[in-house]
């Protein structure tokens, strides 16, 4: 006898496979025999209507998120954007970040530089996808109450026309809408995005919420009006995980929301909640279920955050309780499907999960890149973030461990639950019975979660076999104890070694001996690479005087590298300004078994390189009174942070050392962080000589200048007793046709000259012999012999300016006069 029975076929939420033909398995119309099928036409004129209609939801939620992004953005103030380009820009710009939500890449261009950023903002995609699926709803069942069921073909071909006109839509207006900002430093720089993955991503996007709308039947799809047949286990997990989906992605919105609004403010929530919630909610739902966030990039090494990183809060470990709250929602649902006797179906929740996993994986895929061509700087920058690839593997884990608890744990669960409670899980075609007093007793009849008149035509009803209510307290309380203690012993050692044993410990005692002046402690638990001749600064007794030591400590972040090594990034306050660096500890072993030791690698000690503020020939500096050797391809030194006063050793009296300040920070010495100061007692440069070289240079005190005076005035003193009209390495000279022919030649100083030493450069003097007058006197012989002779002796006077000027110049410490005077 050949068998009638229809193929099973599982009504509810949303794998029911039924026929175009046929009652409808939610008490749809049935055919109305005379109805002529209307024509395509109007239908697929309606669905490319209602892809404008997605288009335009799609345009106001990414308004909505662009203007709280630009508020979030401005410090959360009002200020004026009347300077802005217009409507016009602001379309374009809204277009251009719409454009994203169908997976298209941004990018902006301009001379000399260009940057991209692939970013699905996947509230904005949600978006277009409800309204879509909701318009073709609605006129699917309006279709379908005037003419009687569709056929599978033109279902396909109206969201076939939705999706195609949201794609033509899409890649149309990104192609005219290029964002161009007005600001010259632009130069000429357009931003836009790419019109063809936008109109691949439009397609995709329409299409699917379109045929996904069509087939509803009452509250729940019906894919067979698609023609589309799913497996029952998979159908099965599918079901279970939306059960749980609903409220874990429901608490996880709102903590998304709530930690951006705590963080960032109000205008930072609302754009988070219109242009990336979902996004936000599978990074924390993926961090919460033991996977990874991985951020990378050509600027920084490559993180994984997760929640076994040293820097989680142990706050942080409650969230795990939420993937369980979804593993008992869903392994309830999974055993009350009744579908769950043996293990043949055990394959299908980690499949599904495996499969949601990879597309979240895709779909938050964040990647930015960014280029400079020319000028100072040339080269490349990108960065990304996106779940950990094991994250895959991780989800499949929870799948198995639904089908585990559906199938040991959860019939324990489901009696000593509220009996309104299971009926709510209960599928419609299981009748779900209470615990029974003893097992020979009568079950009751089944409750209104199994309504057989909800059955689809065929199908057989399936049962839960009860649980006996101590053995289910003694399931629920021993599993629900286990994770109590597993979690409460996870909190408490997050808890003590977050306290008692943080990798931060050692870097806040590293700056605490600096911020004491303990360069000693510093250097013990951390010893720097530095030989013993660059050493001489880091004791106490020089690093204990010094002002500007790091001081107000506070640790910014903490990230886990991976290799049994933290970064940790402090920032504290240095001479009025702010300083921050980042630190690498090591873990080095178990203290008492459970927490890491950790130890600081020992950071660079800053190197003070002031090779463009020292004079040549320089083989020592004097840094805070200590000598410091200089090697002679640099000028510097080496020392902790703080304010270091660097001067020349004490050569002579005659030469005096300025002082420079510097402010030495932690990654070497900034832009303004060197400041001279003359030294004291140094003679003024003179103003007709313009000095552009090195700062840090002997200066020639006053009383070289008085020695040099004085050495000029004794020279013109001995000049002056000198018996020739020509003295010799003097300044002065009778320039008198017969001067050289007077015998008892003399010179008398009539007016006294004014004699002024200046310091025309940092190692010269001028020393200037003025406004001074002397006589000369003397004999002229006879010359009876001569044709033009005097027949007798006669006497010789002469008058002599005396003005010239004497140069001097200071080595080995002495004062060395220069070969001439003029």
């Amino acid at each position: 006898m050949a068998d009638d029975t229809p193929p099973d076929r599982t009504p509810g939420p949303p794998w029911s496979a039924s026929q175009s033909s046929g009652p409808h398995p939610y008490g749809g119309p049935p055919q109305v025999p005379g109805n002529a099928t209307p024509p395509p036409g109007p239908r697929l004129a309606r669905a490319a209507l209602g892809a404008v209609v997605a288009y335009g939801a799609g345009l106001v939620v990414s308004t909505i998120a662009l203007l709280a992004f630009a508020h979030a953005l401005s410090g959360e103030t009002s200020g004026d954007s009347s300077d802005g380009g217009g409507v016009g820009d602001l379309i374009a710009l809204v277009v251009t970040a719409f454009s994203m939500a169908f997976g298209a890449p941004v990018s902006f261009s301009a001379s000399g530089s260009s940057a991209s950023l692939f970013f699905v903002p996947l509230s904005v995609t949600l978006v277009v996808l409800v309204v879509a699926a909701g318009w073709a709803a609605i006129t699917t069942r309006r279709e379908e109450r005037l003419a009687g069921p569709i056929a599978v073909a033109d279902r396909w071909w109206a969201s076939l026309a939705t999706g195609g006109a949201l794609g033509v839509l899409a890649a149309v207006l990104a192609a005219i809408f290029r964002f161009a900002p007005s600001d010259a430093s632009f130069d000429q720089g357009a931003l836009g995005a790419n019109p063809l993955v936008a109109f691949v991503g439009g397609v995709v996007v329409g299409t699917i919420g379109a045929a996904f709308g069509s087939s509803f039947a009452g509250w729940w799809p019906d894919l067979g009006k698609l023609g589309l047949t799913v497996a029952r286990p998979i159908r099965d997990a599918i079901d279970a995980l939306l059960w749980a989906a609903v409220p874990t992605v429901a608490l996880l919105s709102f903590i998304v929301v709530v930690l951006m609004g705590l963080g960032s403010g109000v205008s930072a929530a609302v754009a988070t909640a219109a242009g990336a919630l979902p996004n936000g909610v599978m990074y924390l739902l993926t961090f919460a279920s033991f996977g990874g966030i991985t951020i990378s990039g050509t600027a920084i090494p490559a993180e994984t955050s997760t929640l076994f990183a040293s820097d989680t809060p142990a706050w942080g470990w409650l969230l795990v309780l939420i993937p369980i709250f979804g593993v008992v929602v869903a392994s309830a649902r999974r055993a009350l499907q009744g579908s769950t006797g043996d293990w043949s179906t055990g394959w299908a929740t980690p499949t599904v999960l495996g499969v949601v996993a990879i597309g979240a994986t895709l779909l938050t895929w964040v990647h930015g890149s960014g280029a400079l061509y020319g000028g100072f700087f040339s080269g490349a920058l990108d960065g990304s973030l996106a779940l950990a690839p094991w994250t895959i593997f991780v989800a499949a884990l929870w799948g198995g461990l639904i089908e585990v608890a559906a199938r040991y744990w959860a019939p324990a669960v489901i009696a000593l639950a509220p009996p309104g409670l299971v009926r709510l899980l209960t599928p419609s075609t299981v009748q779900a019975a209470p615990p029974a007093a003893r097992p020979d007793a009568p079950r009751p009849a089944p409750g209104p979660g199994s309504d057989p008149a909800r059955a689809e035509p065929g199908s057989t009803a399936r049962t839960v076999e009860p649980v006996d209510r101590r053995r289910a307290l003694l399931i629920v309380g021993g599993v629900a104890g286990g994770l109590v203690l597993i979690l409460g012993f996870v909190v408490v050692r997050s808890v003590v070694s977050s306290v008692f044993f943080p990798p931060e410990a050692p870097v806040e005692s590293y700056l605490a001996a600096l911020e004491d002046g303990d360069a000693e402690a510093a250097v013990a638990m951390a010893d720097p690479d530095l030989p013993s001749a660059q050493r001489v600064l880091l004791s106490n007794d020089v690093y204990g005087d010094v002002e500007g030591r790091p001081t107000g400590v506070e640790i910014v972040r903490t990230r886990e590298r991976g290799d049994d090594t933290v970064r940790v990034q402090a920032r504290w306050d240095q001479d009025g300004a702010k300083q921050s660096a980042w630190f690498t500890v090591r873990s080095t072993g178990r203290r008492f078994v459970l927490f890491d030791s950790w130890e600081l690698e020992p950071p660079e000690v800053p190197v003070a390189d002031l090779s463009a503020s020292v004079g040549s020939d320089i083989d020592t500096l004097v840094v805070n009174g200590v000598d410091v050797a200089q090697s002679g391809s640099g000028y510097g030194f080496a020392a902790f942070p703080g304010t270091w006063e660097v001067t020349l050793p004490d050569a002579s009296p005659l030469l005096a050392s300025p002082t420079l300040t510097v402010n030495l920070a932690p990654d070497g010495v900034p832009d303004d962080g060197v400041e001279l100061t003359e030294a004291v007692g140094a003679a003024p440069v003179g103003e007709t000589y313009d000095w552009y070289g090195p700062t840090l240079v002997y200066a020639l005190t006053d009383q070289a200048l008085q020695a040099a005076e004085d050495q000029v005035e004794s020279e013109l003193d001995t000049c002056l007793k000198a018996t020739t009209p020509e003295p010799e390495d003097c300044g002065i000279e009778d320039w008198g046709w017969e001067a050289d022919e007077a015998t008892g030649f003399r010179w008398k100083l009539v007016t006294k000259p004014t004699i002024t030493a200046e310091a025309q450069t940092p190692d010269s003097i001028y020393v200037t012999v003025a406004d001074g007058k002397a006589t000369t006197s003397g004999t002229l012989p006879a010359q009876p012999d001569s044709f033009f002779g005097r027949d007798e002796a006669e006497p010789y006077e002469g008058e002599v300016d005396i003005d010239y000027t004497v140069t001097f110049s200071v080595e080995g410490g002495e004062l060395v006069e220069d070969d001439g005077w003029w």
